[in-house]
C-alpha cells in the first residue's frame, strides 16, 4: 500500500450544497415549508449530524413542531 486516505465529508469534494439541496428536497417531499438557504445552512453546519441539525433548526424556527408525539422517530 502506498497511500491511505481518510475522508471527512467535504475533504475531497465540496458536497455541502448538495446536502443542503437534499435536505430541501426531503422537506418538500414531506410537505414541510422549511427551506434552508446557503446563509442558514452555513450556520446549521456548526451542528454535527443530520438529525441533530434538524432538531436545532426546529428549536429556533418551528418549536411547536417539536412538541408532537413521536418527534424523535420522525426526525
Amino acid at each position: 500500500m502506498k497511500a491511505l486516505i481518510f475522508d471527512v465529508d467535504g475533504t475531497l469534494a465540496d458536497t455541502e450544497d448538495a446536502h443542503r439541496e437534499a435536505f430541501n428536497d426531503a422537506f418538500a417531499e414531506f410537505k414541510y415549508n422549511w427551506i434552508w438557504d446557503q446563509a442558514l445552512y452555513k450556520k446549521l453546519l456548526k451542528v454535527t449530524g443530520g438529525k441533530q441539525r434538524i432538531r436545532f433548526f426546529l428549536e429556533g424556527h418551528d418549536p411547536d413542531f417539536l412538541a408532537q408525539d413521536g418527534i424523535d422517530e420522525l426526525i
